[in-house]
């Protein structure tokens, strides 16, 4: 603001006023605003994961459970297969052998792996009729395994093969059905492709060969189900 002082009918001068104005504090208003935390990126199912019972091993622990078997699985979880292993031979009860047989069912691959002494065990052979019955019903894929036996002499059992001995004590112990149901998963096994680890052979390859191939077997299964 702007005014003239006059004496004497002079200009003296002029003067500038400034108004100031006081105005008084507001407290800043303060507005809480809950605001959700963005979503987590989505996660898409990974075609190779594997579960603990993508592969079922049925073996006779007398013949390999410190050797060959240990090495299988140690390939096949290189590989990152999981695999279940039937660690008991006898002694078993029940609800044991339920959770074995499930685990059968729940399996999608199986390594079936004939030894010397495996047809003495009434255990390993009825897992292989289920295996059998699991694979034949529901597509899944057996790999059987010879280890130090061959495929003639499992399927010889009534003509002098590695299995005889153990059959002719079978037959005088356990029902009609149940051999024979045996003896039809021995002939069924023996005509699936797989391997005979020759008792001069040497294992390490071998078991790194049929870890890729149930690896790449798990994956292409996989892919086609995701």
């Amino acid at each position: 603001m702007t005014y003239l002082v006059y004496h004497n009918g002079y200009h003296v001068c002029e003067h500038h006023l400034i108004a100031v104005i006081y105005l008084p504090a507001v407290p800043p208003t303060i507005i809480s605003v809950n605001i959700p935390p963005p979503p987590p990126p989505r996660q898409l199912p990974l075609k190779t994961a594997t579960t603990t019972r993508e592969v079922f091993i049925n073996f006779r622990g007398l013949d390999v459970r410190n050797t060959f078997i240990d090495h299988l699985q140690a390939a096949l979880r290189r590989e990152r297969v999981g695999a279940f292993r039937d660690d008991v031979d006898s002694g078993r009860g029940v609800n044991v052998k339920q959770g074995v047989l499930r685990a059968i069912e729940e399996s999608r691959f199986y390594v079936v792996v004939l030894s010397r002494s495996y047809a003495s065990s009434k255990w390993c052979l009825d897992e292989l009729v289920k295996i059998m019955h699991c694979s034949n019903k529901h597509n899944k894929i057996a790999f059987p395994v010879f280890y130090h036996v061959s495929p003639e002499d499992v399927s010889a059992v009534g003509g002098g093969g590695c299995y005889k001995e153990d059959f002719d004590r079978h037959k005088k112990k356990y029902t009609y059905e149940r051999v024979d149901g045996w003896l039809q998963a021995l002939a069924w096994v023996v005509g699936v492709s797989g391997w005979v680890v020759a008792s001069d052979q040497s294992e390490a390859s071998l078991v790194e060969s049929i870890a890729r191939t149930v690896r790449r077997k798990v994956r292409n299964s996989n892919w086609l189900i995701g």
